[in-house]
């Protein structure tokens, strides 16, 4: 009995412990949430650090380099050799490379700045995931909502026809006919219930939470309409094509950068301390060099060639890229403005049908009093009636994809 007691009250932590677990999400605490933890942002972050330790390196590459130096140097005949010390300090510097440099330090900062990019779009495009979560939730809570409705108004017609059962004006499949519409109801409930939940623990996945039992604040839209976009004059919409046209803008360089590895560099060196004299074994006092080099290839004309040819493909396949990508944005846009204003018409219409429908149910519902009308006459009315519900749920849950489908493309709230 005391295992037993000890068994329960563990179990009865547990529930409690789980129950505290759960959590009831807002969209602007989920949408904070993933984006906090979210390991594509963070990933992002990180390249964006490395990019601008990248930048650095470039920066500091031909700076000046300062050092010792020290060890021994054999001269002399091959029968007398000499071992003289050699110990100095040595300073060099880049003076001249055709602005390798510059061009560099400018390509490593239009990395940072590409990379920087992908950050907001990533993030954005995340918060439109979450808000995609919400909605298809806060979908099935509505739809559940309803059949919850249909359910009491078949348990309303229920018991009518049981008692006119009992008083013999009515057989038993009367009542059995809407037994059955309440179960098909009850079936359908638990599979909105179990999508919820898988809809649930994917936004537990992407928020980073424990357990979301639930979300709060928000609802799907009463009103529609098209916004007030027009898509002849967008221009430069798609994010992608933006990302990539700060690639293209760094090929240029690339060009320029290509063709200064074929000029002269001259470099400055300076040396000080114990160096020996070339060819003079008893020379071994303190002195100080300076040599200047200047260096350049004369031919490699192929070579040189062939990575330009390269570069130009690239920026023609970077300008293709950027012209289909607005393009096809383009075409979304303006598919998802015709599809929004059609669920606005189409709820138009579904508000007008809405009155016909219920007169229709009323007016079975009398005519099955008066003997006129048959259980399966209700039953088809109260259906009919309930379908303008499901409809308005769904033309306004489409209309909310649309948004963010369309959000999703411009990069921003509407």
């Amino acid at each position: 009995m005391k295992y037993l007691v000890l068994l329960l009250s563990f179990g009865t932590l547990c529930v409690i412990a789980d129950e505290a677990a759960a959590r009831t999400l807002t969209l602007s605490e989920a949408q904070s949430l993933a984006a906090k933890n979210n390991p594509q942002v963070n990933v992002l972050e990180a390249e964006v650090s490395e990019a601008r330790a990248r930048l650095n390196v470039t920066r500091f590459q031909n700076r000046p380099v300062i050092g010792v130096a020290g060890g021994g140097q054999f001269e002399g005949t091959a029968k007398d050799r000499d071992l003289l010390p050699l110990a100095y300090a040595y300073a060099g510097v880049n003076l001249y490379n055709g602005g390798q440099t510059r061009i560099q330090e400018d390509l490593a900062e239009i990395h940072v700045d590409k990379v920087q990019a992908e950050i907001p779009f990533k993030s954005f495009q995340l918060r439109k995931k979450i808000e995609e979560l919400f909605t298809e939730i806060e979908m099935r809570h509505r739809v559940i909502s309803v059949k919850k409705k249909e359910i009491k108004a078949f348990e309303s017609h229920r018991r009518k026809a049981n008692e006119r059962r009992i008083a013999g004006l009515t057989g038993e499949t009367d009542v059995l006919e809407f037994d059955l519409r309440k179960t098909n109801l009850r079936n359908d409930i638990e599979t909105l219930i179990a999508e919820r939940g898988a809809y649930l623990r994917t936004l537990s996945l992407l928020t980073g939470e424990p357990k979301v039992d639930d979300i709060e604040g928000f609802s799907l839209p009463e009103k529609v309409k098209r916004p007030d976009i027009s898509v002849a004059g967008l221009t430069d919409i798609s994010p992608t094509s933006r990302i990539l046209a700060k690639e293209l803008s760094g090929l240029s360089l690339e060009e320029k950068l290509q063709s200064t590895r074929w000029g002269p560099r001259v470099d400055l060196e300076g040396r000080a301390g114990f160096l020996p004299k070339e060819g003079d074994t008893d020379d071994n006092k303190a002195r100080f060099d300076i040599m200047i080099v200047a260096k350049m290839d004369l031919f490699n004309s192929l070579q040189r060639n062939a990575e330009l040819q390269e570069t130009l493909m690239k920026k023609k396949k970077l300008q293709a890229m950027i012209t289909a990508e607005n393009v096809d944005a383009r075409f979304l846009v303006d598919q998802s403005l015709t599809a929004m204003q059609n669920q606005q018409k189409k709820l138009q219409i579904l508000d007008s049908n809405k009155e016909s429908a219920e007169r229709y149910y009323r007016s079975t519902l009398e005519e099955y009093e008066r003997g006129i009308k048959n259980s399966p006459d209700v039953a088809h009315a109260t259906e009919i009636l309930f379908e303008t519900e499901y409809k308005a749920v769904e033309i306004r849950y489409k209309w909310v994809m649309q948004k963010i489908k369309l959000e999703s493309i411009l990069m921003r709230e509407i």
